[in-house]
Order: structure tokens, then C-alpha cells, then sequence
């Protein structure tokens, strides 16, 4: 998500919306890994709205990139690609942001 939202088209101080899209899909994770609700997740800890917002119902810019991420996840691209392009994204976009994310993965030493 945060490569994806370094590509999104004239935003000034991409770079913490990147660290925010970051948080937001490694918030989104709780609800699957310890099945607690993304509702007690916001509630629980000091978030700001936009990210709250993307958590817990997908709005504004960093809930379509979970949205859209999560598309991807479950193979559905033509409605990834069609929610990314609300955002001005493409599927080049799409295929860079994987590309780099896939080679950061690669980096780590586990």
C-alpha cells in the first residue's frame, strides 16, 4: 500500500501518506491474525480520523488503497484496477508498486 500511495499523481507529502497507507495495512492484519474487530481496534488506540476512517469502513484515500489492496489479495483486479483508478492510479501503477514491495520483501533476512 505505501508504494501505491507514493504513485498517487500530485500529492505533495506522499511520503507520510506512504507511512500512514504503511499503518493501515498492517492495522487491517489484526482483524485476521488476533480476530478482533477492526471497530476495537480504532477505539483502542489513538489513531487519527483518516486512518480510522480507512480501517474501519474504507473511506477516503488510504481506505481505497486497503480496498484495493484487498481486491488484489483476493485475484479480483479488474475492480482493484477500477478502484484505483478513482485514485488516478494505474495499472502500471499497480505492477511497479508490487515489483518494489515483492523486492523490499526479498531484502529481508528472516
Amino acid at each position: 500500500m505505501e508504494q501505491l500511495a507514493l504513485c498517487l499523481p500530485g500529492r505533495p507529502g506522499r511520503d507520510h501518506l506512504s507511512e500512514k497507507a504503511h499503518l493501515v495495512g498492517t492495522l487491517s492484519l489484526l482483524e485476521v491474525i488476533y480476530r478482533v474487530s477492526m471497530e476495537e481496534v480504532a477505539a483502542a488506540a489513538p489513531l487519527s480520523e483518516d486512518v480510522r476512517s480507512a480501517l474501519v469502513s474504507r473511506g477516503g484515500e488510504l481506505g481505497s488503497l486497503l480496498a484495493a489492496a484487498e481486491m488484489v489479495e483476493r485475484l479480483e483486479f479488474p475492480a482493484a484496477i477500477g478502484r484505483l483508478s478513482l485514485l488516478g492510479l494505474t495499472l502500471d501503477d499497480l505492477r511497479l508498486a508490487q515489483v518494489k514491495a515483492y523486492s523490499w520483501r526479498e531484502g529481508l533476512q528472516l
